[in-house]
């Protein structure tokens, strides 16, 4: 069917439209470039000497030290067990005691991997 201009769909009299027509505006001007300024501290000329050195040195080994000694407090086993003779046996005793705990582990170990636990008594 041949279209003809008399079509009420397309006629300047048609009926209101139910389709809105979207509101064209102008945009808005680009900003001005903004400039940013370098806020961070300027970096000074190493100046190093001999006693600086030292002092860098010396406070790197104490911070390094208290450090060790607070891991190991955390992290040290309470389950570990150090053989020192008791005040109540002679050091011959406490040899002999030492001695027979050695012999008891060696012919219990199974095989060779468990001998490395009889090397606390030696």
């Amino acid at each position: 069917m041949p279209r003809s201009s008399t079509s009420s769909r397309f006629s300047s009299t048609s009926t209101k439209s139910h389709h809105k027509t979207p509101n064209l505006s102008i945009p808005p001007p680009p900003l001005p470039k903004m400039t940013y300024t370098n806020n961070f501290p300027q970096v000074q000329p190493n100046k190093s000497s001999f006693l600086g050195n030292v002092a860098d040195g010396f406070s790197f080994g104490v911070g390094s030290s208290i450090a060790r000694v607070a891991v190991d407090s955390i992290f040290k086993s309470s389950s570990q067990t150090t053989l020192s003779p008791p005040s109540t046996i002679t050091p011959v005793q406490y040899n002999d005691k030492i001695t027979k705990l050695y012999e008891e582990c060696i012919t219990k170990a199974a095989n060779p991997d468990e001998l490395s636990e009889c090397e606390k008594y030696k």
